[in-house]
């Protein structure tokens, strides 16, 4: 789906991607929901909270966004309107970003860093709208629901070809009750 979004990005007209971006959308939701229908059949209510609190970790602020996360965190529809605008502002941004990805200066140069700059600055100015937009405990709300810190490697690196020849290992054991 990422693959689809980041195609939309760079081949669509401007005036459609709004329209195929809702076309994505509409079906990353349909599969979430099926997603969620099964592992509520599989999972225990303490495990579907773990797990929630997982993808709120691996999502970051984004996690605010998705329905459960946003109820139990108790964001008002006066907040989801102030987060979706703060959305539809960084994604513009960052497709325009994409785009110009062709252009981008080399590797290395300082120009490059400088385009690198860019996109921090808007993930910073994203995240400060979003932070804002949200009371001191629903902040609060929102870190215990994501729970017990977990470490994720870096999937920035599964791309980078310095990182594809290392050894993943097995995956660890899970213990199942």
């Amino acid at each position: 789906m990422q693959e689809d979004l980041r195609f939309l990005i760079k081949t669509v007209w401007p005036e459609e991607r709004e329209a195929k971006t809702a076309e994505v959308n509409k079906r990353l939701e349909k599969c979430g929901a099926e997603v969620d229908k099964k592992l509520e059949a599989l999972l225990t209510e303490e495990q579907m909270a773990r797990l929630e609190g997982i993808h709120a970790q691996v999502h970051g602020l984004q996690g605010l966004f998705l329905p459960k996360v946003g109820i139990k965190v108790g964001m008002t529809q006066e907040q989801r309107g102030r987060l979706e605008a703060a959305r539809k502002k960084w994604s513009e941004g960052i497709n325009a970003h994409f785009r110009a990805e062709a252009e981008a200066p080399p590797i290395g140069s300082p120009e490059r860093k400088a385009w690198g700059d860019q996109r921090k600055k808007l993930d910073e100015d994203f995240e400060q709208e979003v932070l804002s937009s949200l009371t001191a405990e629903q902040l609060e709300s929102f870190e215990k629901l994501r729970g017990k810190p977990m470490e994720f490697p870096d999937q920035r690196r599964r791309n980078d070809p310095r990182w594809r020849n290392l050894p993943s290992g097995p995956p660890p054991e899970v213990k199942r009750p």
